[in-house]
């Protein structure tokens, strides 16, 4: 069974589901969150190492770049029913 090392102080087996945590990037056996997604197309991802690695990832994986559209379109759902409620002016 092949084994991951990660800065040299924890391993797992191949077979485990792989978390990566950086201070505001989430990955999951090597894919993005959905929260992250979202909050990357809201712009609210600041940190340059964080932004970086989710922009790489996205141009190398194709079921994470089509959850990213869905979560575009979901964020865009959504702020279109708080205009049209009105609930933007509150």
């Amino acid at each position: 069974m092949e084994t991951l090392t990660f800065n040299s102080a924890s391993t797992l087996d191949r077979d485990e589901a792989i978390v990566i945590d950086l201070p505001f990037v989430r990955l999951r056996a090597g894919h993005i969150f959905d929260h992250d997604l979202e909050r990357y197309y809201l712009g609210m991802i600041g940190d340059e190492k964080d932004l970086g690695v989710l922009e790489e990832h996205l141009l190398i994986c194709p079921e994470c770049i089509e959850r990213a559209y869905d979560s575009d379109a979901y964020v865009d759902r959504i702020r279109a029913a708080i205009i049209d409620a009105g609930l933007d002016m509150l």
